[in-house]
């Protein structure tokens, strides 16, 4: 097991009550004297990964429950620390109402990464729950869904088209999770018994999940895979499908790109930037012509990584629901949901940005969805006979038929909008004119076409105050992601607010957090949130 990986799963909270009852000592246990998985079992323990089930004994043939085998798969993502308490924060309410109350208590964090990472959807989780499954013994053909997700593989087992095994009882697994058992055997994490048999239906032992374990953080480690979480970065990133490859005098590449919502743009990638594809590290010659690629760069706007989504398919549909986190959409005859994230291009209107020019109350009728290979997102514009989008007014400038207005978005673009006379308009709540309008106030607009139908604003003036939790932190534009008490996302501009702890100790936006909790006073319209004060609680 890597030095890396091992420094990161020290900070890993211990597993479940339920698997681990006393501290390992000095990790050493006398049932796993001349066992075959004492190496790792002991390696594992004395990182305090496992723990015995007393002072002295492991129990190396314990069955796994799915519980705690799930536990166990969080371990392979490497989500940090300070992450993990952010994603369980997230997932409390819900875990709360879905876990058994046994299970809860010890179970909720490690859970929370697993639904966050896709190790198991809520789907999979409610009947685990509902049917008594999630304390029952899992079996190993199911381990193998669960493990092969953890270590971020299942777009690759989904991309499959053939997956030939040699084990003796290769016929017994299950169609669909073959794929699974095949790239874990491939990969040499699961290996047959003497006989050369998966035994796909039977159950897995405490020391087999050690030794699986090692195994899959071994692999990850020597490919460079951990688990990306959209919500939980903040680096800034360039998408688009590649149209030529050109090798520069220095062994870098020089890639054009071209997006169905952007245009063009050319980026310069400096040799041995690490390239990914089905989530493991490639070489710059799976950058094809056609493939979409999304290009990430730190803040100095130097590039870091780049990550291979493969061809585009276009959808078009109604759409049915939308909002920041997902559309439903009817295309085809048939209902589609898919996930919208931060690594989703989107454009309303004429504007293009990300998933927080969304405004779920728009009445949006068409939907061109851009999803990769890996089913990912990656490009949506919404069209329809009304559309709304929210900013802070940086000028008014009065015209004989009303006013024409600058407005910031969230990312600092601004646009300019004409407000006819007859528009109507509300300010601070009472009904106002267009010429009431005033620089710093924060609008949110409905337009049809080049027309602004309605528009509400709020005044700076105007005092209130929200508390929740920090989903993501933009340096660069000076903004917050931010889930409140309520439920309700927010995109929280702090360009001109104070930030303090709660000590009174100032603050700068780079002090700030996934998963912090925060109160913030300013003024909201929208989904926007315009602060003047903001302190870490």
């Amino acid at each position: 097991m890597k030095g890396n990986r091992a420094a990161a799963l020290v900070l890993a909270l211990i597993l479940s009550l339920s698997l681990l009852v006393l501290p390992a000592g000095a990790v050493s246990f006398t049932d796993m004297t001349n066992h075959w998985a004492r190496e790792d079992v002991e390696y594992l323990a004395g990182l305090g990964i496992v723990k015995g089930l007393s002072a002295t004994t492991f129990g190396p043939d314990r069955k796994m429950t799915a519980c705690e085998a799930l536990l166990f798969c969080s371990r392979a993502t490497g989500v940090p620390e300070e992450e993990k308490k952010a994603i369980a924060a997230q997932y409390e309410e819900y875990l709360g109402q879905t876990l058994p109350e046994s299970v809860y208590s010890w179970a909720k964090e490690e859970m929370a990464v697993c639904l966050e990472t896709g190790i198991v959807s809520t789907y999979e989780l409610e009947a685990l729950c509902q049917s008594g499954a999630l304390l029952k013994a899992i079996s190993r053909e199911n381990l193998a869904m669960y493990l092969v997700r953890a270590m971020q593989l299942a777009p690759l087992a989904q991309s499959l088209s053939s997956y030939p095994m040699n084990f003796a009882d290769t016929s017994s697994i299950t169609q669909s999770l073959r794929p699974y058992v095949y790239l874990l055997a491939t990969y040499g994490v699961v290996r047959g018994n003497p006989a050369n048999q998966f035994q796909p239906q039977g159950e897995l032992t405490r020391a087999e999940m050690a030794t699986m374990l090692c195994r899959a953080i071994d692999f990850m480690d020597d490919q460079g895979i951990y688990a990306e979480l959209p919500a939980y970065t903040t680096y800034a990133w360039t998408g688009g499908v590649v149209q030529n490859v050109t090798a520069g005098p220095d062994g870098g590449y020089s890639v054009a790109l071209v997006s169905n919502l952007t245009g063009s743009t050319t980026c310069t990638l400096p040799v041995n930037t690490p390239i990914y594809e089905n989530n493991m590290r490639t070489t710059p010659s799976s950058l094809r012509e056609g493939q979409y690629i999304r290009v990430n760069t730190n803040s100095d706007g130097s590039i870091h990584s780049v990550r291979i989504g493969g061809a585009l398919t276009l959808i078009t549909g109604t759409v049915s629901s939308i909002a920041q986190d997902s559309i439903v959409l009817l295309a085809d005859g048939l209902s589609k949901r898919l996930p919208i994230d931060r690594f989703t291009q989107v454009q309303v209107g004429q504007q293009v940005g990300g998933q927080t020019l969304i405004y779920p109350a728009a009445r949006y009728t068409q939907a061109q969805c851009w999803v990769d290979s890996m089913g990912h997102l990656a490009e949506l514009k919404l069209t329809g006979d009304s559309w709304s989008t929210q900013g802070t007014i940086r000028q008014v400038v009065p015209d004989g038929a009303g006013v024409t207005i600058s407005v910031a978005d969230a990312a600092g673009k601004v646009a300019a909008y004409h407000v006819a006379a007859a528009t109507p308009v509300t300010r601070d709540g009472a009904a106002a004119t267009p010429g009431a309008l005033q620089p710093e106030d924060s609008v949110t607009l409905t337009i049809s076409g080049n027309q602004v139908l309605t528009l509400e604003a709020q005044s700076p003036s105007t005092a209130g105050t929200v508390q929740g939790t920090v989903l993501e932190v933009d340096v660069q534009a000076g903004t917050l992601l931010f889930k409140t008490v309520s439920g309700d996302y927010l995109q929280a501009d702090l360009t001109r607010a104070g930030i303090l702890d709660a000590s009174g100790t100032a603050l700068t936006l780079s002090d700030l957090k996934a998963g912090d909790r925060v109160q913030l006073y300013g003024s909201r319209v929208g989904a926007i949130f315009t602060a003047t004060l903001a302190v870490r609680m």
